[in-house]
């Protein structure tokens, strides 16, 4: 086991958390788990990212190659010598160190790592041809993982262009024999209504408290039978749902969710009340985080009172029930994939510890790694 100091530089980021834009060109890492985009980069390479305060102590992970941006209070971590320590080495060895780095981290509402609680930070470092075969195997796992987000990104965008093309652009179909009439969000077919968010949908705030991290997956709780960590021991329902991130760094985020879940307060969860609606027609409905209300600069928030008031355009129930259709089965994709996932990630997880500590032995192992660089 050696200490950090000497072996790792530490690098914060300069920007504050308000940089973080919807389309930008640019990862931005910050002390929440979701990764944001921004305009700018400071960084290019090969990092660890770790966010270095957090209220309940669970500090964000990451690795990352490529040009990317930081929040003033996120570690840009990376190995001076990667002919001795591996920077994604040094990733893995560090997601075993994250309960520790909340025990000795400092302060009462809000846990800090300081650079000098850092430094002192202990872990294995066996030879580089171990680090390298450790690294390979391990990242087979977080390629799978990657590949699998970026087909889930992809069928996310699928459904979001047909909502698109059926719900603004109007080309639904049978949409040439429909007949088009003024309202106050323009010209829209003559059968479709205006009504508030209150009127279609059951909304309530989110109710569970818990600071478990295992169990917080970004604003809500996701449960079943293959969730992030196995069988957990509670939930609240058993549905579709949608759920609204309603305060913070988050806020106006959406996610759907399917069966057991629940979720934390500063969330608003809602769905749809009756038949003429479905909770997917919903979630697209409402996927853009400008399409809610906020209030609060510092520190934005949704109200309920301004979400059950937003205006949505309805259209006639067989035109939302063929929509359902489409996006179901792109839905059921993402929930494949998403669970794959899971799996990965428990495996993962599982094989860590094994590899960094030895308890696996890697090295009679014929595994190819690419060459050191001079």
């Amino acid at each position: 086991m050696l200490v950090l100091e000497g072996l790792v530089s530490f690098k914060t980021g300069k920007l504050n958390s308000n940089a973080a834009k919807i389309d930008g060109k640019f990862p931005f890492f910050t002390c929440s788990q979701e990764t944001f985009l921004t305009d700018t980069w400071s960084f290019d390479g090969e990092y660890v990212l770790l966010g270095g305060n957090n209220a309940a102590g669970i500090y964000p992970l990451k690795y990352f190659k490529g040009k990317f941006d930081a929040y003033q209070r996120t570690y840009a971590i990376r190995s001076i010598d990667e002919k001795k320590l591996l920077t994604r080495y040094t990733y893995y060895a560090f997601r075993l160190q994250l309960e520790l780095m909340k025990s000795i981290s400092t302060g009462v509402t809000t846990k800090f790592l300081t650079l000098s609680l850092l430094n002192k930070t202990k872990i294995p470092v066996p030879p580089i041809l171990t680090q390298q075969k450790i690294v390979s195997i391990l990242s087979v796992y977080d390629d799978f993982i990657e590949n699998n987000t970026r087909r889930i990104r992809i069928l996310e965008e699928m459904a979001q262009a047909i909502y698109s093309e059926w719900f603004v652009n109007f080309r639904f179909p049978g949409y040439e024999g429909v007949r088009m009439v003024e309202s106050e969000f323009g010209q829209i077919p003559e059968e479709w209504k205006i009504l508030e968010l209150d009127e279609i949908a059951d909304i309530q705030w989110g109710d569970t408290s818990t600071t478990k991290s295992s169990y917080i997956t970004d604003g809500f709780i996701a449960y079943s039978a293959s969730g992030p960590d196995g069988f957990l021991d509670y939930y609240d329902y058993d549905r579709v749902g949608i759920v609204l991130s309603a305060i913070g760094a988050n806020c106006g985020k959406t996610w759907y969710v399917r069966g057991k879940w629940s979720c934390i307060k500063n969330t608003i969860r809602f769905w749809a009340k009756n038949d003429n609606l479905t909770t997917e027609f919903l979630y697209f409905a409402s996927i853009n985080p400008d399409f809610w209300p906020r209030r609060g600069a510092a520190q934005p928030f949704i109200s309920q009172g301004d979400a059950k008031k937003i205006k949505i355009l309805c259209p006639e129930k067989k035109v939302v029930d063929e929509f359902s259709k489409h996006v179901i089965c792109l839905m059921m994709m993402i929930d494949n994939l998403s669970y794959q996932n899971t799996n990965l990630r428990r495996t993962r997880d599982l094989l860590l510890p094994k590899l960094i500590s030895g308890e696996i032995d890697v090295s009679g192992l014929d595994i190819r790694i690419p060459e050191v660089e001079a």
